[in-house]
């Protein structure tokens, strides 16, 4: 060094930014919805193994075991029948009677039900049966009230 220069000056240890006020913003308008109804939950997932595999996007608490079936059926094709459908979920066969949602008979977001197709020879019979029973129970209803 010379002995006329100076030594260099110290750098600042902080860092000097500049500050900038900001004015705020004029709050957005609220806009109703077009339809001024309320917006629509969000569908739940279940995944369906068996005769048909995919997966489904349903609403659990509006869609009942009878509307699964069908919609099972329909992407099944071939003309498939509902009757034809069987749906096992957690070890129990879902039944049509009393028509309740899938979240009533117990089905959770991500569940997997399993479907199988019986013959159509099958579905008869099942049918069948189901329609004796059911005519069995009504007319020991009606003896009893006239019991």
């Amino acid at each position: 060094m010379l002995s006329g220069d100076s030594a260099p000056a110290p750098k600042p240890t902080q860092n000097h930014r500049r500050t900038q006020t900001l004015e705020p913003s004029p709050p957005t308008p609220i806009t109703p919805m077009a339809s001024d109804e309320a917006p629509k939950p969000a569908a739940d997932r279940i995944r369906v193994v068996g005769k048909w595999v995919g997966a489904l996007e349903v609403d659990l608490g509006a869609w009942t075991v009878p509307m699964l079936r069908a919609e099972v059926a329909r992407r099944v094709g071939d003309g498939v029948e509902p009757e034809r459908v069987g749906l096992i979920f957690g070890g129990r066969v879902l039944k049509d009677e009393p028509p309740a949602s899938l979240r009533e008979a117990g089905l959770k977001a991500n569940a997997k039900v399993l479907s199988s197709l019986a013959s159509p020879d099958r579905a008869k019979e099942i049918a069948a049966e189901a329609a004796k029973a059911k005519a069995e129970e009504e007319h020991a209803a009606r003896l009893v009230r006239l019991w």
